[in-house]
């Protein structure tokens, strides 16, 4: 992940407003903001073979949505 030019990832260490950084935050991507957490549910042999899955969440404002690979 690397910061490529507009809209790509921004690094927590790099946002020019200082606003509020959230616990497990770790950059931004096309306006939203990247959260980590270990508190997620894995569901093991979820995909293709043997390939563990891991849920992502979006939230924004009105908005809610779920994407799972």
């Amino acid at each position: 992940m690397i910061e490529a030019g507009t809209g790509a990832f921004i690094d927590v260490a790099k946002y020019q407003n200082h606003h509020k950084i959230m616990k497990g935050e770790i950059g931004a991507l096309f306006g939203t903001r990247i959260i980590v957490s270990s508190n997620v549910q894995k569901y093991v042999d979820g995909g293709a073979g043997t390939v563990d899955v891991y849920p992502t969440f979006m939230f924004g404002k009105d908005a809610y949505g779920e994407v799972q690979a």
